[in-house]
């Protein structure tokens, strides 16, 4: 009979197996970007340009520790700055964002 593949091409011409899952691909301008839900989400976030904490960023996303996350995204090539805030009891935090 006929022998019919169940496997796709990937832009390399490479098969993918059975199992293997692609992520969801954006087009932004000229890169691709493939973001896991928590890295998507931050930058999402912090694309507005509003400096926030981790505790802001905590309450809004329901996340408990969005540094880590952070971290990914800057050794993926996303520029997140931040910079240091003095509270009113005399403590120091960081509010990160994208500009």
């Amino acid at each position: 009979m006929y022998n019919k593949e169940k496997t796709a091409q990937n832009m390399d011409g490479a098969k993918l197996n059975d199992n293997t899952t692609m992520n969801n691909i954006c087009l932004c301008k000229d890169k691709i970007f493939s973001l896991p839900r928590q890295e998507r989400r931050i930058f999402n976030l912090l694309a507005d340009g509003k400096p926030r904490s981790v505790a802001d960023i905590s309450k809004y996303l329901g996340m408990s520790d969005p540094r880590s996350v952070i971290r990914c995204l800057r050794k993926r090539g996303y520029h997140i700055s931040d910079m240091w805030v003095k509270s009113k009891y005399e403590n120091r935090f960081k509010r990160y964002f994208i500009h």
